[in-house]
């Protein structure tokens, strides 16, 4: 197949959404299917692997001026509650996408002939799908990364809708009355377990020092992912546990609060925030004892589970949303916004070295029956024949 990824954000950003673009396009190119991604440029560039892959083509509608912050969108449920506001919210959204829409509508519609299926994986951009099939047959699958009301409403209107989750699943059958396919993303469990134990090693010695035990969180530092939560929790688990040191690789608005509460608790000998992102993870991944993540909402599948369960780390998760799906046995669960019982969690695990080897065994058992890619990926082209048929392909 000939497929067309168009997602703005892959070029630049190291987030969720991204990530799963990446892989899809390297997996599938790597199967032999001609992909071609349509994104945009920025200060960073994540796309070095990509670019040197065989039948991967990379083209750039813009180099500059890429924005680094998500606008806010409305969150689940609490958006059809605005009853007389959602179509004007709708508009408003495309309004604010009509610089990406100029410029990929014309793209896509004068390159057509050259793919077989676009595959599109934000509102904007099915919105831009939508608006080509007004005028021109081009099949077309759309993602539902995460979910808010609005989205998936414009998700409905396509003909073929995949989603990453269960949780997703049942929302858009209960309160949208169809059924997408689901296919959750995947990881690759070789990339956490075969780590140079060198790098391993330099992350221990840097934050573990004398062998305390190590507590991992990966997320970008935004309201959602809850990490003052953490930082609290931590405060409260270094009451009862001094050999705890606590770790959050990520970036974003809320480092200044971050770093605030670290001070404030005075916790700076024990609360690490460093900036590390894709190939920079897996050495933490391995260095870390415990895995920690409870983001505050949004949480619609949750990456760094799969990441985590591929390094065999014991898990605490939130008891919300898609997390426990996602986790499944692998974790103790935990309420959102509850220091307390996040720093029980944790030290729960720290004293009970039984337990993080059974979770352990746990999370590496699910990377590897339900998240493998090497089966995914095969979903995933069914996704794409499924497309180009809908449109009589």
């Amino acid at each position: 197949m000939r497929i067309l990824f168009v997602q703005k954000e892959t070029g630049y950003l190291y987030g969720g959404v991204e990530n799963h673009v990446r892989e899809l396009v390297k997996r599938l190119a790597a199967r032999g299917h001609e992909v071609t991604l349509l994104t945009r440029g920025g200060p960073a560039h994540p796309l070095k692997e990509l670019e040197s892959l065989k039948n991967v083509k990379i083209v750039y509608l813009s180099q500059t001026s890429a924005r680094t912050k998500r606008a806010a969108s409305m969150r689940g449920l609490a958006a059809k509650t605005i009853a007389g506001s959602l179509r004007l919210t709708a508009l408003l959204r495309r309004t604010k996408a009509l610089p990406w829409l100029a410029k990929t509508i014309p793209w896509i519609f004068s390159h057509r002939k050259e793919f077989d299926v676009v595959s599109v994986h934000t509102f904007t951009d099915t919105v831009a799908m939508r608006a080509i099939n007004r005028v021109a047959r081009m099949p077309y699958a759309a993602w539902l990364e995460g979910y808010d009301y609005i989205e998936a409403e414009n998700a409905k209107k396509s003909r073929v809708v995949a989603t990453i989750s269960e949780y997703m699943y049942g929302l858009c059958s209960r309160v949208h009355g169809y059924r997408p396919m689901v296919i959750p993303i995947g990881v690759d469990r070789q990339k956490f377990q075969n780590v140079n134990p060198r790098e391993v090693k330099k992350a221990r010695k840097k934050y573990a020092r004398t062998g305390e035990l190590l507590v991992l969180n990966v997320a970008r530092l935004t309201e959602s992912k809850g990490i003052p939560n953490m930082v609290k929790a931590a405060a409260l688990a270094r009451k009862k546990r001094g050999d705890l040191k606590f770790v959050v690789c990520g970036d974003g608005e809320q480092r200044p609060l971050l770093d605030k509460m670290v001070r404030e608790l005075r916790l700076g000998d024990c609360f690490y925030i460093v900036k590390a992102f894709g190939s920079e993870l897996p050495a933490f991944y391995n260095a870390a004892d415990i895995f920690v993540h409870v983001p505050k909402f949004g949480n619609h599948f949750g990456v760094v589970y799969l990441e985590a369960m591929a390094a065999g780390l014991p898990i605490v998760a939130a008891n919300a949303e898609a997390s426990p799906l996602t986790v499944g046995d692998a974790a103790l669960l935990v309420e959102t916004e509850n220091p307390r019982a996040l720093a029980d969690a944790i030290t729960r695990l720290a004293e009970n070295k039984a337990l993080r080897e059974k979770l352990s065994e746990k999370a590496d058992r699910r990377a590897r029956e339900k998240f493998d890619w090497g089966k995914i990926i095969v979903e995933c082209e069914k996704l794409y024949k499924k497309a180009i048929a809908a449109y009589g392909g």
